[in-house]
């Protein structure tokens, strides 16, 4: 994996999480960055490649990846 500033024992983390979704049947998990690790202005998840290694996989809509929201991150506009 490029050098994006992601530690050794976060590589081993993600690779982890995914490899499990992945024994539990999911093909193709994704697990979002949060941030743009690439630079083209987009947020970016992690993935596996085809030898099961974590690689970054732009583009992805948060949807379809293994992100929960526990309700912290949604902003209500003030209608009063």
């Amino acid at each position: 994996m490029a050098d994006l500033s992601v530690t050794q024992e976060d590589v081993s983390v993600i690779r982890d999480i995914l490899l499990r979704e992945k024994s539990e049947g999911n093909p193709n998990p994704l697990l979002p960055a949060d941030v743009d690790l690439d630079g083209d202005g987009t947020a970016d998840s992690f993935g596996l490649d085809v030898n099961d290694q974590v690689i970054v996989v732009p583009g992805v809509r948060l949807e379809n990846t293994l992100y929960e929201s526990e309700g912290d991150d949604l902003n209500f506009k003030d209608e009063s």
